[in-house]
């Protein structure tokens, strides 16, 4: 086997990993009400140079995803890479959102709690956790011992302008 061949096969494992991971959090997220029916969209990095995102595909129950099929490689504009299926409607947001920042994947539910929320606190850009204890399941607080910032956008307005920014 040649060395493009073991690149291959090891970006054929992380993709299966990935997949996988991806599928079984956001069977977690259904399973606790966060992502009914086809509500949510959800993603995770595959790839930086050049962009590459594995995506849930379109119109699909998030409690029943299947990681060999129900996903869909789509590149830095939010565009199918591959045959086999529509990329969720906003996958051109999770690629916005990939490019502009160094997320590693992206869980985007549609859940009754984060919808009231996300409406109440979208005048002032989103809203921060602190001193609960629930934050010593999130790595990041843990580790750091910080406030988690939760953003929110107020309008569709919102969403182009950070689809069309770029990093840097």
């Amino acid at each position: 086997m040649t060395t493009a061949g073991y690149d291959k096969a090891d970006r054929d494992h992380a993709r299966a990993d990935r997949a996988q991971a991806l599928c079984r959090a956001v069977s977690e997220l259904h399973a606790r009400g966060l992502c009914l029916g086809t509500g949510g969209n959800f993603s995770v990095t595959l790839g930086r140079d050049p962009l590459s995102i594995l995506c849930t595909k379109s119109g699909l129950d998030k409690g029943k995803l299947d990681p060999l099929c129900d996903l869909v490689a789509i590149d830095a504009n939010g565009a199918a890479v591959e045959a086999g299926g529509k990329p969720s409607a906003e996958a051109k947001v999770h690629a916005a959102i990939a490019r502009n920042t160094d997320a590693g994947s992206i869980l985007h539910t549609h859940s009754v709690y984060g919808t009231l929320l996300s409406l109440h606190f979208a005048g002032k850009g989103g809203f921060r956790i602190c001193g609960y204890e629930m934050q010593k399941g999130l790595e990041a607080c843990a580790r750091t011992r910080t406030k988690c910032s939760c953003r929110s956008c107020k309008t569709r307005r919102t969403w182009t302008r950070l689809r069309t920014r770029r990093k840097g």
